[in-house]
């Protein structure tokens, strides 16, 4: 399978590009799926648009209690 790594193409120049999609109206909502605290901060603070949602495995054995209050706290939607 392909995969690239975020060293090689970080998570910002990605972003970026999905950024440039909503601008150009070719979607209106963009999230990010699998991102903790610490990668939700360093994006909030490159991005233009802010994501809209996060997409984590949360379920009653594994609650990311953290991740949720810092989700709610930033105004991005928490799906599981």
């Amino acid at each position: 399978a392909d995969f690239v790594s975020l060293s090689e193409i970080p998570l910002a120049t990605t972003w970026a590009q999905m950024e440039q999609a909503v601008e150009l109206g070719l979607c209106r909502h963009i999230g990010v799926s699998n991102c903790g605290i610490r990668s939700l901060t360093r994006l909030i603070e490159s991005a233009r648009i802010a994501p809209e949602v996060n997409q984590i495995e949360l379920h009653p054995y594994l609650q990311q209690r953290a991740t949720l209050k810092f989700c709610q706290q930033q105004g991005i939607v928490v799906t599981a």
